[in-house]
């Protein structure tokens, strides 16, 4: 998934001529003074914030900065956006190890006696200690300009909104999936429950025991987790939970589903490394709520043939959840792991951590196509629901449900399921829709 970061209105930037215009004359020198002459790839790998504006007007300053320069230079310039957030000081990016970058470019930005600033130091890629220009620019400092600039996307926009109220479930659901865009699979302690969404009702379809093998009694909420996909267009059911020590593995022949095999994994995201697509895969703690420190990826025909060896196993921290993240271009950019204090943290491509701005959610994450959907612990027992920007991660929309987040699914295209259970144990299926 690419994700994208929506900065601000056209009328911020029809009334931003100030600082359009510092933008303006930086790019000019840097089009001056630098080789352009062939492509050039640049990148910028570090930003210091030296006044005492937010992490989000940094953000939209940086992608202001790309787009005026990228504008100048539509031939001869290639920019690759490796941010990954900012905090109040700095911004944090994460550039690759095995690319090779023409002009890396450090700005700081400055407000002081009266003015607004930006410099540029740029270093050569291939020698990137070896400093061989810098830019500055200047111009007056206008507070109105500068609040519209600083404005974030308003909260008052939704970007989901509720569908029909609360359908109450007459089971104790762990998990669900879509398995098409109106119909559903529900997790329970000893069985899979397929549905069909008739608009503001659910309708049984069928249902299949699960027999997991050497079960154990959690020590913590029970947990489990389902992954449905197609592989080689065969149906596939995993099915995960904190009461075993294997996953199962259902496939569906002739509109009957069977059990395959058991595995130590179960796939939790898709990702494209090199042109090759893998399932990132994970285990739930036998007897615990929460996934185990390794991640594994499989080629999807591994888990249907003989041989259901990964291709990598890779040690990370134990953690709640793990999503994928893609550049604008559609590369595998890094993953977020929601660890067990519910704080957010990054991975890069190599699976190394990279630090981040401070971001602490719920026990649970999916991508909603250019957004990320969390939820986030609340008081008295009922939850929050939150649509977060892509690579900024600012809070775009927060709903308070009633009682705890259990799940959260997405068909793809226009509706979010969420599982809630309140105080009293009762489960209830809410269903909203992506505008």
């Amino acid at each position: 998934m690419a994700f994208f970061v929506v900065l601000f209105s056209l009328v911020s930037l029809q009334k931003s001529q100030d600082f359009n215009e510092l933008l303006t004359k930086l790019c000019d020198k840097i089009v001056l003074g630098l080789d352009f002459s062939s492509p050039k790839t640049v990148c910028v790998f570090e930003f210091e914030n030296m006044s005492s504006r937010s992490p989000s007007f940094l953000q939209n300053i940086y992608q202001l900065f790309l787009a005026t320069l990228e504008k100048k230079l539509t031939e001869n310039i290639k920019i690759d956006d490796e941010v990954i957030g900012f905090d109040e000081n700095v911004g944090y990016f994460n550039l690759s190890e095995e690319k090779i970058y023409d002009y890396l470019f450090s700005l700081t930005y400055y407000e002081r006696n009266g003015k607004t600033s930006l410099s540029i130091k740029v270093f050569d890629g291939r020698e990137p200690e070896k400093l061989i220009a810098f830019f500055y620019s200047s111009s007056p400092l206008n507070l109105n300009e500068i609040e519209l600039i600083e404005k974030p996307l308003s909260r008052q926009f939704s970007f989901i909104s509720p569908l029909y109220e609360p359908i109450y479930l007459p089971f104790t659901p762990l998990d669900l999936r879509f398995f098409d865009e109106n119909k559903l699979i529900f997790l329970t302690e000893k069985k899979l429950l397929f549905y069909e969404i008739e608009g503001d009702r659910l309708k049984f379809s069928e249902e299949l025991n699960l027999n997991w093998e050497k079960p154990i009694f959690p020590s913590q909420d029970l947990t489990g987790r389902i992954y449905f996909d197609l592989i080689d267009d065969l149906p596939v059911i995993f099915a995960d939970s904190s009461l075993s020590s294997s996953v199962l593995l259902l496939t569906n022949k002739e509109n009957q589903w069977t059990l395959l095999k058991s595995l130590n994994y179960i796939p939790l995201e898709k990702i494209t490394i090199g042109n090759r697509l893998y399932f990132l895969c994970g285990k739930i703690r036998e007897g615990m709520n929460s996934f185990k420190d390794k991640v594994a990826l499989f080629q999807p025909q591994a888990f249907i043939s003989d041989n259901s060896n990964p291709q990598r196993e890779i040690n990370l921290i134990p953690f709640y959840e793990i999503l994928p993240v893609n550049d604008e271009k559609g590369r595998f950019f890094g993953i977020y792991i929601l660890d067990k204090t519910g704080r957010l943290r990054f991975f890069n491509r190599n699976f190394k951590e990279l630090k981040i701005p401070d971001f602490k959610a719920g026990d649970r994450l999916i991508s909603i196509g250019n957004y990320i959907l969390s939820s986030k612990f609340g008081r008295n027992e009922n939850d929050s629901l939150l649509v977060i920007s892509g690579k900024e991660r600012s809070i775009l929309q927060e709903v308070q449900l009633n009682g705890n987040i259990v799940s959260m699914a997405y068909n793809g295209s226009d509706k979010i399921a969420v599982i809630c259970r309140d105080i009293n144990g009762n489960s209830y299926l809410h269903l909203w829709r992506k505008k």
